[in-house]
């Protein structure tokens, strides 16, 4: 059997990670501007339990992918974790022919098209849109670079998708192996079409998010919002400092990964936002979004100081907290921002509920 779908759009984010980058390409090959909708919701929330050592780990304060991602969007996004490889494969094989679109989890040591392949093992993220029985091909598209759009091997493929992306030091990312593959992937449905982003609608989101920065909707584990950031921060540097080689080097390497989805939220939030004032003839907005940006970087420099911290570099544990209270200054002062940009496109009353 063969199904191949139209070759879908390519989009990539340097600031943001293989999860952002997939998403994009299926927003986009539906006609939702990918900005519009990765980038409305900006938001921070740490759970322990919910770390994993992969590139597109990203923390969910809801139920659902989908619900974490597009809170103001009609997109359904889910996790399948399948039983074993067939049903892995008949999943995504179903969705294809349902004309949709699906995302899957790989080990990069085992896709040909990755710079890794037969070198490291490394969690990874890839667009799938078709496959061929007979020539023994699947069709993925990679947007993180380097870019490819087109088959490879489904013996490799499905390798790389039930890997156990081992952590042995030769044959390992340092970030991002050790958690099986397991035959993951990611079930995304438009529900709706997008919607009306008019002035009071990005108030509405704005006041949404400035909200769950300063006082977060409780979750069963966790804590999210600005308090979050800051006990996170205050956790990595205690155990950095505080504890033996081991713990002080793998909380700074979780500095590096679960900031990447900080990171990425930040930038895309700056994007939209920078947007919706050139949409919209609003200066205020696009003020704003430079403020976040900043935010954005801060956040490349924090990154980069756990990377290299995490790798055994002396005397980095003394910097990270004049570093984490840069960026939690930043924040605070940015979320100010935020309120006045909203109160300035319009007044609250005239909101009330439009985005929560």
């Amino acid at each position: 059997m063969r199904v191949l779908l139209d070759e879908p759009p390519f989009w990539f984010h340097d600031l943001g990670n293989c999860l952002h980058d997939c998403l994009a390409v299926l927003l986009l090959a539906r006609g939702f501007d990918p900005v519009g909708a990765l980038g409305a919701v900006w938001q921070f929330h740490h759970d322990p339990a919910q770390v994993r050592g992969e590139e597109f780990y990203h923390p969910a304060p809801r139920p659902t992918l989908g619900e974490t991602m597009f809170p103001f969007h009609p997109v359904r996004a889910r996790w399948v974790h399948p039983a074993d490889g067939a049903a892995g494969w008949d999943g995504l094989r179903q969705s294809l022919r349902a004309s949709r679109l699906a995302i899957a989890a790989v080990d990069n040591f085992h896709m040909p098209i990755r710079p890794a392949f037969g070198d490291v093992h490394a969690a990874h993220l890839v667009v799938v849109w078709g496959y061929d029985d007979d020539t023994g091909e699947a069709y993925v598209l990679e947007p993180t670079p380097p870019l490819y759009r087109g088959p490879i091997p489904i013996a490799d493929f499905l390798r790389a998708r039930g890997s156990g992306n081992e952590a042995r030091p030769a044959t390992r990312d340092y970030f991002f192996a050790g958690p099986r593959i397991a035959h993951r992937w990611i079930d995304v449905e438009f529900t709706g079409p997008p919607p009306v982003t008019d002035t009071a609608w990005v108030a509405g989101v704005i006041r949404s998010n400035v909200d769950g920065f300063r006082d977060p909707a409780p979750t069963p584990t966790g804590r999210g919002g600005l308090d979050g950031l800051r006990h996170w921060l205050g956790d990595i540097g205690d155990r950095a400092r505080g504890g033996d080689a081991e713990t002080a080097t793998g909380a700074l390497g979780e500095l590096y990964g679960v900031g990447w989805a900080a990171q990425g939220a930040a930038a895309l939030h700056a994007d939209f936002l920078r947007a919706a004032g050139r949409r919209l003839g609003r200066d205020e907005l696009a003020q704003a979004g430079r403020q976040v940006d900043r935010l954005a970087n801060e956040w490349t420099a924090l990154r980069v100081f756990g990377a290299h911290g995490s790798t055994g570099k002396p005397g980095v544990t003394e910097q990270l907290g004049p570093r984490s209270r840069r960026l939690l200054a930043g924040v605070e002062e940015a979320l100010d921002r935020l309120d006045a940009t909203a109160a300035a496109l319009v007044p609250e009353p005239a909101v009330a509920g439009a985005a929560r």
